[in-house]
């Protein structure tokens, strides 16, 4: 899986390749891809449910986001 790592395709295009390498090691419905929009002040989900291309990424404000919320009350 190595060569996954290092891909340089397109994110939809890595999450299938992820998504048909972890089927044959692990069981799963969808994989979740949250990428943090720092300019934008978004968090920006990816699913992929096994479709050939994923559909268009939701997009959070920071503020609704797991990781806003973990960014606001982690002790520093």
């Amino acid at each position: 899986m190595m060569d996954t790592l290092a891909y340089r395709g397109t994110l939809p295009e890595l999450m299938s390749e992820l998504g048909a390498r972890l089927k044959d090691v692990v069981l799963f419905e969808f994989i979740n891809f949250a990428l943090h929009d720092e300019s934008r002040h978004l968090m920006v989900l990816h699913v992929w449910e096994g479709t050939e291309s994923p559909p268009w990424p939701l997009e959070l404000e920071l503020d609704k986001s797991a990781f806003g919320t973990v960014c606001k009350t982690r002790s520093h």
